[in-house]
């Protein structure tokens, strides 16, 4: 693998009205890693010559979704975190190749007033076991997981003042 982008797209079927092709092939990357695409299965097709599809829909309209589009195939693909109550969104899918896993992650917000940090919280413990799960997974002649997480994390490393 040479060159990997990750994208927040906000809104894939938005930003396919824009330059979004366009920018994909002069990017020319070996795997994307795609955030919000805000879809659910069947509302859009991409023609992607080259390049394997994975996706990771949200079950209600307007939620995240995440995806990667590679030109190498995985071993296999994981969509999710293995918690239905937490698998609803979209948020992850994950690759794992020979040498490594890519993790594609859209984190949940807390939201204003931390009105879903219970939701947060969950997630963020779930999501810790998942990784562990990939860190102690049995790889082929025993070779060690290298683990790259892509995505959109939703953390801040200090409180700023927000304005609206």
């Amino acid at each position: 693998m040479k060159k990997m982008i990750s994208w927040n797209v906000n809104g894939l079927r938005a930003v396919m009205g824009k330059n979004f092709m366009e920018v994909f092939e002069q990017l020319d990357a070996d795997i994307f890693c795609l955030q919000e695409t805000k879809l659910q299965e069947g509302q859009i097709e991409l023609d992607l010559p080259g390049y394997l599809q994975f996706w990771s829909y949200a079950e209600k309209k307007g939620y995240p979704g995440t995806a990667v589009f590679t030109r190498r195939e995985p071993l296999r693909a994981v969509h999710g975190l293995g918690a239905p109550e937490l698998d609803t969104e979209g948020r992850i899918v994950a690759l794992e190749f020979p040498e490594f896993w890519l993790v594609n992650v859209y984190t949940p917000n807390a939201q204003d007033g931390l009105a879903r940090i219970d939701h947060r919280m969950a997630w963020d413990d779930a999501f810790r076991d998942f990784g562990k799960g990939l860190e102690s997974g049995v790889m082929p002649a025993g070779v060690p997981v290298q683990t790259d997480a892509e995505g959109d994390g939703h953390v801040c490393v200090a409180e700023l003042p927000l304005t609206g």
